[in-house]
Parts: C-alpha cells; sequence; structure tokens
C-alpha cells in the first residue's frame, strides 16, 4: 500500500544490497484466498478530510483493491498478479486524476508505464536479481503470513516495488508494541537508517487471533486538485471479512 510519491528520488539512487528475508513460503499460501476484506479509512491533507471505503480480494495468486469515496464511486484501485518470485504484474488505476500505471515483470527487471492527469505517458524499467519482489497490498498478507515469527521477535526484510519512483528498495518489519490479549503492532520502515527520514512509515495491527485490524500510513487515493495530486497519510479500520469457497476476484457473493 505505499504509493512512493513522498520518496525523494535523489535519496532512493542510494540501492540497497542488504539480505532479505526467503519469500517464496509466504507468497504461495492462500491465507486471503476465496475472502473479503473491507474497512474505512479516513485522511486529512491540508485540513480537508478524505473518507474512503475498501475492500481487497485474493483469487489464488492476484490480490485486488478497490477504494470507494461515501457516494460508492471508485476513486483508486490496484491489482498484482504474484507467484513464488514475489510480483509478476502490478497496475494502479486511480480514474478521478486520470493515472494509470503497469508494471510487467520480465526477465531482467520490471517494465513501469506511467499515464498522468496531464496526458503525459512515459516507461522506466528496473533492473534486479532473481530475488523476490512485492508490491501493492502484497505487504499486509506478507506480514499475516509471518506474524507467528514477528510476535517471536524476528525483524524480517522484504524488498519492495515502488513503481511511482521506479525503484526497489529494502523495508524491514518488526514488532514494536504488544498490547494485553496478545495484540501486535507490526511497524513497517526502510531497512536502511539514512532512508527512514524519507520512507512513508506504516504501523499494522493485529488482533489476539492474528486477524489484520488496521493499518496508520500511505493510502493508495491521491487527494488534492487535478494538476497538482498529493498522497495521503491516514488511518485504515478493517470492518469486515466474509469468506467463500467460490474464488472472485471482483467481490465475493
Amino acid at each position: 500500500m505505499f504509493n512512493g510519491l513522498a520518496l525523494p528520488l535523489l535519496v532512493l539512487l542510494v540501492l540497497l544490497a542488504m539480505p532479505c528475508a526467503v519469500l517464496a513460503d509466504a507468497l504461495a499460501g492462500d491465507s486471503l484466498t476465496g475472502d473479503s476484506l473491507a474497512g474505512d479509512a479516513l485522511a486529512v491533507q491540508d485540513g480537508e478530510a478524505f473518507a474512503f471505503s475498501w475492500q481487497v480480494t485474493q483469487c489464488g495468486g492476484t490480490l485486488r483493491t478497490e477504494w470507494r469515496e461515501s457516494g460508492g464511486k471508485i476513486v483508486a484501485s490496484d491489482e498484482v498478479v504474484f507467484g513464488s518470485a514475489g510480483v509478476q504484474r502490478y497496475e494502479i488505476l486511480r480514474p478521478g486524476y486520470g493515472h494509470d500505471l503497469q508494471v510487467q515483470r520480465e526477465a531482467r527487471g520490471f517494465a513501469i508505464r506511467t499515464r498522468t492527469g496531464q496526458g503525459r505517458e512515459h516507461a522506466d524499467f528496473v533492473a534486479i536479481d532473481s530475488r523476490a519482489v512485492l508490491a501493492g497490498p502484497m505487504l499486509v498478507t506478507y506480514a499475516i503470513d509471518k506474524l507467528a515469527e514477528l510476535r517471536a521477535g524476528a525483524v524480517l526484510q522484504i524488498r519492495y516495488l515502488i513503481p511511482e519512483r521506479a525503484k526497489v528498495i529494502v523495508l524491514q518489519l518488526r514488532v514494536v508494541a504488544a498490547a494485553s490479549g496478545d495484540r501486535a503492532e507490526v511497524e513497517v520502515r526502510a531497512a536502511s537508517p539514512w532512508l527512514r527520514p524519507f520512507v512513508p512509515q506504516t504501523v499494522m495491527r493485529f488482533a489476539a487471533d492474528g486477524r489484520f485490524v488496521g493499518m496508520t500510513g500511505p493510502l493508495l487515493p491521491l487527494g488534492g486538485p487535478i494538476e497538482s495530486p498529493a498522497s495521503l497519510h491516514g488511518e485504515l479500520q478493517a470492518r469486515n471479512r466474509r469468506v467463500s469457497s467460490r474464488c472472485n476476484i471482483l467481490g465475493l457473493p
């Protein structure tokens, strides 16, 4: 869920070569397969409040999120197709701003195509090795799969794609607070101390039974005028989880 617009490009030129946690087992899991998780989110930008409802669904190796304003109109969505090597294809749509972004994994990296609200288009390429890379809502599903290890004190690292900046950075996950009843807060921050002041921090909250219940951090929708959109940072709460034996990426019955 980092949209990356707050990351200075020059700082991100410092590429990291730190060892990462092995992701294949987590990426192959089906912790949300056949499920629909939904909730609300609130952000405040320059004194203006933005309220959204959101829903994430998973069908096998595809994750999709939809964000709607109070009237029900979709203001942002993303879809990531992944496998044992991490993200294979990723798409972000923000129709209110005319902003589209498509990522395709190729043999030596990610091909990224971006269209902005001003009608401009440009292409980027991020060279990577064979290690797994996560993107978008995969961050939450990874934390769910690894929650027992995190609660036991493990500090995990993942490589995460920020497509708006055409960069892959290393993120660190660790439990920073454990409340009564074994509830937990998982902090996500840049692994490099040099990058931490510039990477939006995320804190995910989990109930005692491992349910994802909320998050503080960057949100997928944008705010502000169309000519100068800005990333939003806010509070997200999970309200409802439905389980179905049928897999329908556009919504569960």
